[in-house]
């Protein structure tokens, strides 16, 4: 646990879905407006996305990302 994740990454996770996920965005879109703030959203579909990345190049910078993490109090 390198907190390389949020606490509301459900991917792997039983009894957690995208419908978690959708009231938790839902939940901070209403207490933005309620703070007076503007939302803008951007939605990606990434459902492709890792069969099309090049697994050396994203495997090596993981291990960097982790290394840098592991080494560093950020």
């Amino acid at each position: 646990s390198h907190c390389l994740l949020t606490t509301k990454n459900s991917g792997f996770k039983k009894r957690d879905n995208t419908i978690n996920q959708l009231l938790h965005i839902i939940n901070k879109i209403h207490n933005g407006l309620d703070n007076g703030y503007e939302i803008c959203l951007l939605f990606m579909d990434v459902t492709k996305a890792f069969d099309r990345v090049w697994h050396k190049w994203l495997i090596l910078n993981l291990r960097l990302l982790v290394f840098v993490i592991l080494h560093c109090n950020c």
